[in-house]
C-alpha cells in the first residue's frame, strides 16, 4: 500500500558531516514525486548504518548507490567522481591555491559500469513499479576553512547548517512542496530563523516538539510545509536518499585531503582516537590548518 501525499513534491533534507574535526559540511537535498512506499528500495537505510568508514566494500555499496539515484534523477552518469560532485554541488569553489579537498579528488569510479548498471536498472525497476520519482539532487559543501571563517563572525554551529538547509530547500521551493528535513542541535521552535531565511513567507507554526517541528508556508504564489524530524532518515525516503548522497559526497573530499597529506593512510575525520593522532603530526607540507582542522 502507498501513501499518497496531499503535496506533489517531496524533499528530504540531511546533513552529513556536522561534527567532525576534518573535512567539508555537506548538505544534501533529493527532490521526488509520486508515491511514498511502505517498503523502501532492498538496503536504503540511514547512512550511519549503511555506510562504514574505512571499509572499500562499504564504499563501493554507497557509490553505486548513489549513482543509481543519479541516473534516475538526471538521466546519465557523469565520468567520474569530481564531474558528479560539480554537477550535485554547482561547481568546486575555492580560493587556495593548493586545496587538499579539491586537488586530489579522484578521476575514476571504484565500480564498473556493468556494476553501476546493475544496480541502476535494478532502483529503476523498483522506481516504475512503485510510482516514485526523482526529480532532482542537490548538494551545499562548505570546506573546514569557510567552516571557521563563520565560526569567528560568531555564527553557531546550527546557525551555518540552518542557512544551507534553507538555501537547499530556496533551490526547489515550488507549490506544493513538502519538505522533510532532519533536526538541527535538539532545537523545538525554528520559527524565528526561518523568517530571516524566508522574508516575506507568511510562516504558521503547527507542533514544536522533541520528535517533530511542522511550518506551512505562503506567500510569493506558493503553498508548501516543512517539518523538522529527529531520524530524519528513517521517516522520510528522500531524506535518507539526501544522507546517502551527501555520506559520498563528503567521502568523496576526504579521499581528497587524505591523499593530499599522506597517500594511503586512512582516518575518518570525526572526533576518534586515529584522527586525533593523525592530526597531531601538523603541520603537513603545503597545506594551511585554517584549511584542514575546524576551530569547533
Amino acid at each position: 500500500m502507498n501513501t499518497v501525499s496531499p503535496f506533489t513534491s517531496l524533499l528530504g533534507v540531511d546533513e552529513n558531516g556536522l561534527g567532525p574535526l576534518m573535512g567539508p559540511l555537506v548538505v544534501t537535498g533529493v527532490l521526488a514525486e509520486g508515491a511514498v512506499p511502505d517498503h523502501w528500495p532492498p538496503g536504503i537505510e540511514d547512512s550511519k548504518r549503511f555506510f562504514k568508514s574505512g571499509s572499500p566494500v562499504s564504499f563501493r555499496r554507497l557509490e553505486k548507490t548513489v549513482l543509481s539515484f543519479h541516473q534516475s534523477a538526471f538521466g546519465g552518469i557523469p565520468a567520474g567522481p569530481r564531474p558528479l560532485i560539480e554537477a550535485l554541488c554547482g561547481g568546486i569553489a575555492c580560493a587556495e591555491t593548493a586545496s587538499p579537498c579539491r586537488d586530489r579528488l579522484p578521476t575514476a569510479f571504484t565500480v564498473s559500469p556493468e556494476e553501476r548498471g546493475e544496480t541502476a536498472s535494478a532502483f529503476a525497476r523498483w522506481s516504475r513499479e512503485n510510482g516514485f520519482r526523482i526529480k532532482g539532487i542537490r548538494c551545499a559543501v562548505l570546506c573546514p576553512k569557510e567552516l571557521n571563517r563563520r565560526f569567528s563572525l560568531g555564527s553557531l554551529k546550527s546557525d551555518v547548517d540552518l542557512r544551507l538547509f534553507g538555501g537547499i530547500i530556496a533551490h526547489f521551493r515550488r507549490d506544493g512542496l513538502d519538505v522533510a528535513a532532519g533536526k538541527i542541535g535538539g532545537m523545538k521552535n525554528y520559527g524565528d530563523r526561518l523568517r530571516c531565511l524566508f522574508p516575506g513567507e507568511q510562516i504558521a507554526a503547527g507542533e514544536e516538539t522533541d520528535a517533530v517541528s511542522r511550518y506551512r508556508f505562503s506567500g510569493g504564489g506558493a503553498d508548501w510545509r516543512l517539518s523538522f524530524h529527529l531520524d530524519v532518515e528513517e521517516k522520510s525516503l528522500p531524506a535518507c536518499m539526501a544522507s546517502l548522497v551527501g555520506k559520498y559526497v563528503r567521502e568523496v573530499f576526504m579521499e581528497s585531503i587524505l591523499e593530499t597529506l599522506s597517500p594511503g593512510e586512512r582516518v575518518s575525520g570525526y572526533r576518534d582516537v586515529r584522527t586525533k593522532a593523525f592530526l597531531a603530526r601538523r603541520p603537513f607540507p603545503g597545506v594551511r590548518n585554517e584549511c584542514l582542522v575546524r576551530t569547533k
